[in-house]
């Protein structure tokens, strides 16, 4: 085949604020394609594969030459346990934002494996691979109840904001939760901030790298920080340009 290409591409629809499902069919992708979601934040490159981090996927038996037969992927990590589906089959993706999770269902029959700890806005996602390839997206809509319940053998993969371990928001001194609203935050950086005795708020804006608060706060930490604000930034109140303006700093500007 000439031109093949990794097609990974978003609906339009931002999931939020309820049960979202999606019906989508397969056809001619020689059964290298997949579905899923994608971090509402993050836009996604031409020639993706969707098991990156900032994607779960749910693919067919030639989805990968490691990631076939059925897996759950996330962060490049699979998940065995449901059918490998091929073209011709109902393909159902069902998001629950108030449980944060998402279940699949392959011709009305609901799979074991599911996604949860979703806990910020997200997209359907479809991919495909060969030029002839297409996907028929069967139905799009917003549910008053969920279709899916319990079933035999579930397995569970967790999708965090992070991907080190991070603490509790009840751990965070209140000023701080106020403005961010995270559920995770690292232990470094919490740690850093308390050394400095001061509020994430307060040196942020500060707005400069030479303020006693900011000094006091590592190089490595204020990319986390920066990750943090770039890859959620729908929901804080503080922006990444003073962030920015520090991370470009040389070296020798960091205690």
């Amino acid at each position: 085949m000439k031109n093949n290409k990794m097609i990974t591409v978003s609906l339009t629809q931002i999931l939020e604020n309820g049960i979202w499902q999606m019906e989508a069919e397969f056809n001619n992708s020689y059964n290298i394609a997949a579905i899923g979601i994608v971090r509402d934040t993050y836009n996604i490159p031409a020639d993706t594969h969707p098991y990156c981090q900032h994607m779960v996927s749910y693919g067919m038996i030639n989805f990968g030459e490691t990631v076939g037969n059925g897996k759950v992927y996330y962060k490049e990590n699979g998940t065995s346990g449901n059918i490998a589906y091929q073209d011709n089959q109902i393909i159902k993706s069902e998001y629950d934002s108030e449980k944060g999770t998402l279940i699949f269902s392959v011709d009305g029959v609901q799979q074991p494996v599911y996604v949860r700890g979703i806990n910020e806005k997200v997209r359907f996602i479809i991919f495909i691979y060969y030029p002839q390839a297409s996907c028929t997206i069967r139905s799009l809509k917003k549910l008053i109840t969920p279709t899916t319940k319990h079933v035999a053998n579930e397995k569970v993969k967790t999708m965090k904001l992070i991907s080190e371990i991070g603490k509790s928001l009840k751990s965070i001194p209140d000023t701080l939760a106020q403005v961010y609203r995270l559920p995770f935050l690292k232990e470094q950086i919490l740690a850093e901030i308390k050394q400095a005795k001061v509020t994430f708020t307060e040196f942020v804006k500060s707005g400069t790298c030479a303020s006693s608060a900011a000094k006091s706060i590592s190089k490595q930490t204020w990319k986390e920080i920066y990750y943090i604000e770039r890859t959620l930034l729908p929901i804080f109140d503080i922006r990444s340009k003073e962030l920015s303006q520090c991370l470009s700093q040389p070296d020798n500007a960091w205690v």
